[in-house]
């Protein structure tokens, strides 16, 4: 049991400062080419899984172990990826539309949660 709670803390921190880092290279990789307003708008976008990864977070412990720890595994991988990604855009070399993936990663992101979650759910309830 306490290692359900680790786990949960860890991937909590971890969706923190995902979303926190994943913003911080998107207003570095457009400090220079976009317009304040557009900035929040694709900040809000970029941080939309963590959001979701969070809510998943304060909502899990009614879920079964496996679901929960399927969430917890994919806070991590999703995290690590995205923020991987954000940073080769960032600091990589120059590309001629860079919001490109600061758009299209927060949705497949989502996408990528949902199917995990929903092969947990199923996983937990074919072992029931």
């Amino acid at each position: 049991m306490t290692s359900y709670r680790a786990m949960r803390k860890a991937a909590l921190i971890t969706a923190i400062l995902g979303g926190l880092l994943s913003v911080m290279l998107m207003i570095h990789t457009g400090r220079y080419n976009m317009p304040a307003l557009l900035i929040v708008l694709i900040g809000m976008w970029v941080l939309l899984p963590y959001d979701a990864m969070m809510v998943g977070n304060i909502l899990s412990p009614r879920w079964s172990e496996v679901t929960r720890m399927m969430l917890y595994r994919m806070t991590f991988l999703v995290t690590l990826v995205s923020v991987a990604i954000y940073a080769s855009v960032a600091f990589g070399p120059p590309r001629p539309k860079p919001a490109f993936f600061f758009v299209i990663v927060p949705p497949l992101s989502l996408a990528l949660l949902g199917v995990a979650l929903f092969i947990g759910r199923s996983r937990s309830h074919h072992g029931s």
